[in-house]
């Protein structure tokens, strides 16, 4: 969309009513989302966005969270896009000086891949001037006329060139991709044929649904949060099909069947002041394989975690994750190696960095590693007592000078606890949580530096110290924030929510 922005400037106006295909009012979104006129309703992945405001801010937080594992953030994206495009395309004030209306909806979609975009012409003035900037930086642009609209063209490289139209006061534009072989224009004429085609889909009314069930704290006097998409996994796979030779096709096919059997995913979301959030739901065909593969841990186990200031939970079996996506060249010996099918962990108390006050838990496919482990402890046996709690046998192991901690070890499953109670805690009653996929929940300032430090550096191989500090910084942004997919039906439902820093 920088692009689009960049180069859509040349204020020549097109006739005809914007998006005015067929006849008759359109679907009630419309009024709603105006930019929805533009999008067709055979789109297979489409993501409206209630102004231009809303996307910068959107965009700044999305480029902070991708940015905590690439190294990167909102700051370096912003300048990036300054040096490429001569403008911020994370800053709304940057998006005004440029000519786009930064009240007004946008959108981006596609059919199949190449994306389209729309957002509203709000000074035509302001728009001429940034682009004899950038002619000024030596961009070379083509005009043609197409159905009474000036269409200009920019190449970006042999296989990818942008084009783009300003019409009604709407900027529109397309990203063309030799291989996608579209017929040429095509996406214009779809665009003005929409008549808001999406806008009164029974996919994208589900998405509206879904975004007010979901993500309606985040929500405007119109009861919708900033964003709105819905993608279309099953025709986004019968596509890339389309275009592997048919060598290949079989072995690919088994690879998609799971996304075959993913018809739709409804998108919502956005940041409104210091509140993050969203939510992922994706229907699936036939849930019976999912449902089968989730693992829950032991009935206690979701009362001991609660308040603690690091959760991670993965409830669904990796061997049955593997199965299900037709193994797709992934060895299944060697990923079951370590013997592992789930695993939880939480985290309470820490003392110099390390927790005082913890469990874990996993299911197993074998126990081989973990008694490895446990060997590695000089002295073990001589520190360790074997009781029973709950029909359940545990050992409770005091190491002088080095710690004390509880487990359980069989064939099947492993139970780790750290303090006083908490082996007590998960063996104990308690419901389970219905459905559960993933559960993450972190208060990033609670988790010590040194915690963090050591997190980044031994489990996930960030080696340089500098590299692992900016990332903590960057955690200690957000107060709090949660992701939880839970198995709710046939569908997939994963909730996002966070609270900033300011």
């Amino acid at each position: 969309m920088a692009l689009v922005l960049a180069l859509a400037g040349c204020p020549h106006h097109g006739g005809g009513a914007g998006g005015g295909g067929g006849t008759g009012p359109m679907p009630a979104a419309v009024s709603t989302l105006p930019v929805l006129r533009w999008v067709p309703a055979d789109v297979t992945y489409a993501v409206v966005v209630r102004s231009a405001t809303d996307f910068a801010h959107l965009a700044t937080e999305a480029s902070n969270v991708v940015g905590i594992a690439g190294d990167f953030d909102a700051a370096d994206v912003s300048a990036e896009s300054r040096r490429q495009l001569l403008f911020d395309l994370l800053s709304a004030d940057s998006l005004r000086n440029i000519g786009v209306d930064v009240d007004a909806s946008v959108a981006i979609w596609g059919a199949p891949w190449s994306p389209t975009f729309a957002a509203r012409l709000g000074d035509a003035a302001a728009l001429e001037r940034f682009v004899d900037q950038v002619r000024d930086n030596g961009a070379s642009l083509q005009s043609q006329i197409e159905d009474g609209i000036e269409v200009f063209t920019a190449h970006l490289d042999r296989d990818l060139a942008m084009q783009w139209a300003v019409a009604d006061g709407w900027i529109l534009a397309h990203v063309v991709i030799q291989g996608d072989h579209e017929p040429e224009m095509g996406w214009l004429a779809a665009a003005r044929a929409a008549h808001g085609g999406l806008a009164g889909d029974p996919d994208f009314l589900a998405a509206l649904d879904a975004a007010r069930a979901h993500a309606g704290a985040l929500a405007d006097a119109s009861g919708l949060p900033p964003m709105v998409g819905l993608v279309r996994p099953a025709a986004l796979a019968t596509s890339v099909e389309a275009l592997m030779a048919p060598e290949v096709q079989a072995e690919a096919g088994r690879c998609l069947a799971p996304v075959h059997a993913m018809p739709r995913v409804l998108l919502s979301g956005g940041v409104v002041g210091t509140a993050a959030g969203g939510a992922i739901v994706a229907d699936l065909d036939a849930a019976g394989g999912v449902a089968a593969a989730i693992l829950p841990a032991p009935a206690g186990w979701y009362g001991a975690r609660a308040g603690a200031a690091a959760q991670v939970d993965v409830g669904f079996d990796v061997a049955a994750a593997i199965q299900l996506a037709g193994g797709c060249g992934v060895d299944l010996r060697a990923a079951m190696a370590p013997g592992v099918r789930t695993i939880h962990v939480f985290t309470k108390e820490f003392d110099d960095g390390l927790p005082t006050v913890a469990g874990a838990y996993a299911d197993l496919a074998t126990d081989r590693t973990l008694r490895a482990m446990l060997d590695q402890i000089p002295g073990l046996d001589r520190f360790s007592k074997k009781r029973t709690l709950a029909d359940t046998p545990v050992v409770d192991v005091d190491v002088p000078f080095v710690g004390s901690f509880t487990y359980h070890l069989s064939a099947t499953r492993a139970i780790g606890a750290v303090g006083t109670g908490v082996i007590e805690a998960i063996l104990g009653g308690g419901a389970a949580v219905d459905g559960e996929l993933v559960h993450v929940a972190l208060r990033p300032a609670d988790v010590p530096v040194e915690a963090w430090d050591l997190v980044l550096g031994s489990l996930l191989d960030v080696a340089r110290p500098a590299a692992r500090h900016r990332t903590i910084d960057r955690l200690n942004r957000w107060q709090q924030g949660t992701i939880d997919a839970r198995l709710v039906g046939s569908q997939v439902v994963i909730d996002l929510a966070g609270a900033l820093r300011r």
